[in-house]
């Protein structure tokens, strides 16, 4: 780690005026080959994530995004790489935690069990240590490429575990395709798309061309806390049908940004903005047979690449994807968010989903401890 350190220091030393893409690409181009990393090679990204420049994160306006994004980790923690506590209470803003969100009386810490991990398993000191991945068959045969899931969780918080209580959930239901997951690495690295690992959750459209890459015709990503409450295979229907599946959220991008600045790396008017919908990128679904949508994915990885736009706000993939989902579909080809997924910032909501139209539960606790426990 230590020469990590010194390599970023250095870095610092010499470019003080270069720019984020500038100073990641140093970093990059400093691995021999970008399409197969080492462990060694993502011990080196994970420290410039966590110690090294990256300008554009100043400019979001969340002070606890902003630690999250330099807390994100590739590996899980070691011996040898022994960073600071990422649940350090302290360097967060307290400011932004609503305590009527939570109810002590509804959370379980008993369904909160990290030391379910093997330790010995996640351990990238090993000489045999690989990311852990998979591409796992239910109810089909690995030569069907028809449907998919992608699953990815970083090694921060509780995600690993929660991911792959997901994958079990997944496997014992009536779905019909592939669930490909990875815990911590990053996604289509193949294609050179580590080179992303600086822009916050830029893993989600790296995993869809992972999989567009590897033959598959639909994909769908499931952030690690959904709870499913409805048949994967009708979701796959539905995206079939539409070439697209999302939900779309009841605020326009004017709400999600507020500031005009952060508008302005948008290259958006305020006007624009008001009339420009969002959707969530918890729960999304890419037809790659249907030419509007490759094209769409091809259109979001050029945006995510754009450190620029990624100052927009602390809701970055969000912005991101709706920005280029603008341009391609109108909100009413998409099912609305509230109606059909429960999450605990609806535990006061009078118009929560029904039972009958209830799609998905989003439960945060899974992978933040101070998360209501909450059941449907």
């Amino acid at each position: 780690m230590k020469k990590h350190l010194l390599f970023l220091y250095l870095i610092t030393l010499s470019s003080s005026f270069l720019s984020s893409n500038e100073y990641s690409d140093i970093v990059y181009d400093s691995i021999e080959d970008i399409t197969n990393p080492t462990i060694e090679d993502y011990k080196k990204v994970e420290d410039y994530l966590w110690y090294g420049r990256r300008p554009f994160l100043s400019k979001i306006d969340s002070k606890q995004y902003r630690i999250k994004a330099k807390r994100f980790r590739l590996l899980p923690n070691s011996s040898e790489f022994n960073s600071p506590d990422e649940s350090n209470t302290d360097e967060f803003n307290t400011d932004e935690f609503n305590p009527d969100e939570f109810n002590p009386d509804e959370f379980n810490p008993d369904e909160l069990n990290p030391d379910e991990l093997n330790p010995d398993e996640l351990n990238p000191d090993k000489l045999d240590f690989k990311i852990p991945h998979e591409i796992i068959p239910v109810n089909c045969n690995i030569e069907d490429k028809e449907n998919c899931i992608v699953l990815y969780a970083s090694c921060n918080y509780l995600y690993p575990e929660s991911l792959l209580k997901l994958v079990e959930r997944i496997k014992n239901s009536d779905f019909v395709g592939h669930i490909i997951y990875r815990i911590g690495g990053w996604p289509n690295v193949e294609e050179g798309d580590l080179r992303l690992a600086h822009i916050p959750y830029a893993f989600k459209v790296c995993a869809f061309r992972e999989a567009y890459r590897l033959g598959y015709k639909r994909a769908l990503w499931l952030d690690a806390p959904m709870h499913a409450r409805t048949s994967f295979n009708t979701l796959f229907d539905s995206l079939k049908e539409m070439g697209l599946f999302t939900y779309y959220l009841p605020w326009s991008m004017a709400d999600i940004t507020k500031k005009k600045l952060h508008l302005s790396y948008l290259g958006m008017t305020l006007t624009e903005a008001q009339d420009t919908y969002t959707v969530s990128t918890g729960l999304l679904g890419i037809d790659f047979t249907n030419k509007t949508s490759l094209n769409l994915l091809d259109d979001w990885y050029v945006t995510t690449k754009d450190n620029e736009k990624a100052s927009c706000t602390r809701m970055v993939e969000t912005c991101l994807f709706s920005l280029v989902l603008n341009r391609y579909y109108k909100k009413e080809h998409f099912m609305d968010f509230a109606k059909h997924i429960y999450c605990p910032e609806h535990l006061n909501d009078k118009n929560r989903p029904t039972k009958e139209n209830l799609h998905f539960v989003y439960t945060k606790q899974d992978v933040q401890p101070g998360w209501p426990h909450i059941s449907y």
